[in-house]
């Protein structure tokens, strides 16, 4: 079986390591946000681990849209989608304040999954959360203005990344992942391999051209 990662997906993980290269505790979550009455789809959240006394840790929700053309009617229904998630969580803070620097420990490298991998109906940590855009290319002057009125930051990423488009980028990045797997399911991650040492993976992601990557 092969799976095809999409375009914004991969957005979401290069902002996701733009957010852990300063400083957040971040990753692309593996379920859903529980809200009052439903489920939010969250593309990428980073933890900010700021410890100030009387100071919430601020959770960071971010919509990313990568390089696409200019479409006014997406691109505001994708703040608004956002400030709707942003007012359901705000509202849903737990009665029992539970907060993160609660479960700081020595290994800090799974405490995002440890919060935002497993099944949970609703929230159970009091943060502080703060909503984000992070969008590559061009983007609606009248979504920008709104989300600026309700306390959504818009961050404006360059099309071009070391010197090449964001799109070379996706297409190295599924070269990379196609070479996770070997032939007889073997995981080709020290790390990735660690973590799943008692099951095994079968499936193999496609890659990008059907070709061996090679360096540019």
């Amino acid at each position: 079986m092969s799976f095809y990662i999409p375009g914004d997906k991969l957005f979401e993980y290069m902002v996701a390591y733009i957010l852990r290269n300063n400083g957040y505790i971040a990753g692309v979550p593996r379920r859903k946000l529980g809200g009052r009455g439903t489920q939010h789809q969250v593309g990428v959240i980073g933890i900010d681990l700021n410890n100030s006394p009387f100071c919430l840790n601020t959770v960071l929700l971010v919509a990313a849209r990568g390089p696409e053309p200019l479409d006014h009617t997406a691109d505001m229904q994708l703040v608004r989608n956002l400030k709707a998630t942003l007012l359901d969580l705000e509202q849903t803070l737990p009665s029992r304040r539970e907060l993160i620097r609660d479960l700081l420990d020595n290994n800090r490298g799974d405490l995002f999954h440890r919060i935002y991998g497993g099944k949970k109906v609703k929230e159970t940590l009091t943060v502080n959360y703060v909503g984000g855009v992070f969008v590559a290319g061009e983007f609606s002057p009248p979504a920008w203005e709104y989300a600026n009125a309700h306390g959504i930051y818009v961050v404006h990423l360059p099309e071009f990344m070391a010197g090449q488009p964001v799109l070379h980028w996706y297409r190295r990045i599924r070269c990379q992942m196609s070479q996770i797997l070997t032939e007889d399911g073997q995981l080709t991650l020290p790390g990735l391999a660690k973590k799943t040492k008692k099951s095994r993976i079968s499936g193999k992601f496609s890659s990008c051209c059907g070709s061996p990557c090679r360096e540019s």
